[in-house]
């Protein structure tokens, strides 16, 4: 859905949430076990999956807050700690080769960092105005709660279920719905001022008409006025 989006409306943002979907579709498989049951059989790659998949998920989840919210009521040293997370983030991938086991832990510190950034940059965006930040901020909240209550039944804090179970991919679900709520106002709010720019233009030239013809009728003999009118 997404990637049709991005061929249509050529935005980056669409293309950056295309790839953050794929990396925490091989996020939840890693650690799922499905991804071993039904798509690589190996259990040396999982080792390898579980850092990359994660390290890709951060990078990617931040780019897209970027790109979604145009830096828009972001403050600058926010922004620069979100780029510097999507770096390291980004640099995992060929460490998860060389260590793959400390590869995994870092990433999954960098995956807690990455979503509380984003988040707080979806709320820094949201109290200084920007509308659509509002889909933001409650989409990753949803997320990160889904994922805080698997990561609490991994580590036996809490009774496993079936809700905790699927905790994280319900969260997943949620998010996804919810930011294409978010993407659906953006273009509504892209075409209004696409439409508001087009009417400032027209009322421009109106009135650089009007002081055009002004300037004429000044400029003419009284009894030459005619020429204008007809």
């Amino acid at each position: 859905y997404n990637f049709f989006l991005y061929l249509s409306m050529r935005d980056g943002a669409y293309l950056c949430y295309v790839f953050y979907v794929v990396s925490i579709v091989g996020l939840m498989l890693s650690l799922s076990g499905f991804g071993l049951l039904h798509v690589w059989n190996a259990p040396v790659w999982s080792r390898y999956v579980l850092p990359l998949a994660s390290g890709l998920t951060s990078f990617w989840a931040i780019m897209f807050a970027l790109s979604f919210l145009h830096g828009n009521g972001i403050h600058p040293g926010l922004r620069l700690l979100l780029q510097l997370v999507a770096a390291a983030s980004l640099a995992l991938v060929p460490y998860a080769f060389v260590q793959p086991g400390q590869g995994a832990l870092a990433a999954g510190s960098l995956a807690v960092v990455s979503v509380a950034l984003i988040i707080a940059a979806g709320l820094n965006a949201l109290v200084s105005g920007v509308v659509i930040a509002r889909y933001f901020v409650l989409a990753w909240t949803t997320f990160a709660v889904g994922t805080f209550l698997y990561l609490l039944s991994i580590f036996s804090l809490i009774p496993v279920s079936q809700f905790s179970n699927y905790a994280m991919q319900a969260g997943s679900a949620l998010e996804a719905v919810l930011l294409s709520f978010a993407l659906a106002h953006r273009i509504k709010e892209e075409r209004q001022q696409k439409l508001n720019a087009l009417e400032e233009k027209s009322v421009a030239e109106q009135q650089i008409k009007q002081v055009q013809t002004l300037a004429l009728e000044q400029a003419l003999p009284k009894g030459n006025s005619w020429v204008l009118t007809k």
